[in-house]
């Protein structure tokens, strides 16, 4: 079998599993990325094979997704604590009200944060006596979520340093990140959100669609802090920084070529033998 086979058999994998059970294939998602960062930043220390993964490979993605949560969810608890202080009746609750009620709320917001992050909102303004957000205080949730996910990827870029989760929380290196390249932060998250409404146009093949894109985000973001690295890390055989016009998987929409972004290289049938 040919590495670019190998590789997309990889991701149609992933894929198979964010297609079947979205929670689960979207935590080994999320955990896959912090391998192509390493990879992408550190490529002699994590080289990252494109041999079949095996369910050593899946647990290993699988555990650093739930790291990755674990990041996200600290990151927004914040704004869900923000939320649940302004929506809740907490004049008819003594503190053990509160705090299971906060309990609750928390985790269902963070169960599939893809869908559920801000839709708990929602429903609990429809369907739970007692919890209301006026039309100011909503707004004020939604600042806040919006500012807590724009920051997010500073925090998830800082792994790439050293490999450990507990760097993400390192704020001062998170905001001098931005401070460094805020033009170019703003760019990776234009074409960042292009790559996702791509990989949601897809149709039936948006769960691969999905693991695709990440890909892609990973190396939009961390490009900008490359040359704090070597020289030949980004010149590796994961992704390829040109503007791909044609793609060994046909059924992908050309539409992903337009947008003028990397693509994981596996995608890229004439570049691989």
């Amino acid at each position: 079998m040919s590495t670019q086979q190998q590789w997309a058999q990889n991701i149609r994998s992933l894929g198979w599993f964010l297609c079947l059970i979205p929670p689960l294939g979207w935590l080994m998602a999320l955990g896959f990325r912090k391998s192509v960062v390493l990879t992408l930043l550190h490529p002699d220390s994590y080289p990252l094979s494109p041999q079949n993964f095996t369910w050593i490979d899946y647990l290993r993605f699988l555990r650093d997704g739930f790291c990755a949560l674990g990041v996200m969810s600290l990151y927004f608890m914040p704004t869900l604590g923000l939320s649940w202080y302004l929506g809740s009746a907490q004049s008819h609750m003594n503190w053990a009200e509160i705090c299971l009620g906060f309990i609750k709320y928390a985790a269902a917001s963070l169960s599939f944060p893809p869908i559920t992050l801000g839709s708990v909102n929602l429903y609990y303004q429809l369907s739970i006596p007692g919890f209301h957000l006026s039309l100011a205080k909503g707004s004020l949730v939604i600042i806040s979520m919006l500012l807590t996910t724009f920051v997010l990827p500073l925090g998830y870029m800082q792994i790439g340093k050293r490999g450990k989760w507990l760097d993400t929380f390192n704020l001062w290196q998170v905001f001098n990140t931005f401070l460094n390249n805020p033009k170019g932060y703003l760019l990776a998250w234009r074409d960042s959100i292009r790559l996702t409404l791509v990989a949601l146009s897809l149709g039936i093949h948006t769960p691969w669609g999905i693991i695709w894109s990440y890909q892609g985000i990973v190396w939009l973001f961390n490009q900008l802090q490359a040359e704090h690295f070597p020289s030949h890390s980004f010149n590796s055989n994961l992704v390829d920084s040109s503007s791909p016009t044609s793609y060994s998987l046909n059924k992908y929409p050309n539409c992903i070529s337009r947008l003028g972004v990397p693509v994981p290289i596996w995608w890229r049938g004439d570049q691989i033998d």
